[in-house]
């Protein structure tokens, strides 16, 4: 089956849009206190002017919230399309690698000067750690079908299985004589002879 299209059951497991943004929020908190720093090294320039911390945070956090809640919305209809959570290809990843950055953009200018170097410094200061994202998560690349995910897995099992197969069969021998001799200690005029 072509990975673009999907049949009727797979197509109802789509990712709902809460996953996908809960995804999105869990990594702009890791991605964030690299972005701040970024942000307040950039203020030590003539051209940014010295900002307090909190203006500074504030502008890192309203980046991200609205940047990754418009990214999950851009990137919807290509997982809804395609039927997987990670569909690949260079539309899907540009999405979710600028739209965070565009962002910071406007929020730059607003919170900080109305100045273009402020503009500039923000979009630098949150593309830098998205930028790293995508080159370990490589969001251009197709993930796998829900298919692909259960047959690898079953493979995993029963290679688990196999590898462990002498020691559990161990431990289910002990516990068998450990039950044994302490149904014997209860009951010894039971015991075989």
């Amino acid at each position: 089956m072509d990975r673009g299209q999907t049949d009727q059951p797979d197509a109802a497991e789509t990712v709902p849009f809460s996953a996908a943004l809960s995804g999105h929020l869990f990594l702009a908190v890791l991605k964030a206190p690299t972005a701040f720093a970024l942000l307040w090294l950039a203020t030590l320039l003539p051209a940014v002017g010295r900002q307090d911390v909190a203006t500074l945070i504030t502008v890192i956090i309203a980046t991200y919230v609205v940047g990754e809640v418009l990214s999950a919305i851009f990137e919807r209809p290509f997982v809804v399309n395609t039927g997987l959570p990670s569909p690949g290809g260079w539309s899907y990843a540009l999405v979710g690698w600028w739209t965070t950055p565009v962002v910071g953009i406007i929020v730059g200018w607003l919170w900080l000067g109305h100045s273009a170097a402020a503009a500039l410094a923000t979009f630098t200061a949150v593309a830098i750690p998205g930028t790293v994202e995508a080159m370990l998560s490589s969001p251009w690349q197709p993930g796998e079908t829900r298919q692909e995910t259960r047959e690898r897995y079953g493979k995993f099992k029963a290679m688990t299985k196999e590898t462990f197969a002498d020691d559990a069969d161990e431990i289910k021998r002990r516990a068998r004589e450990k039950t044994k001799e302490s149904y014997y200690k209860t009951h010894p005029d039971e015991r075989p002879k």
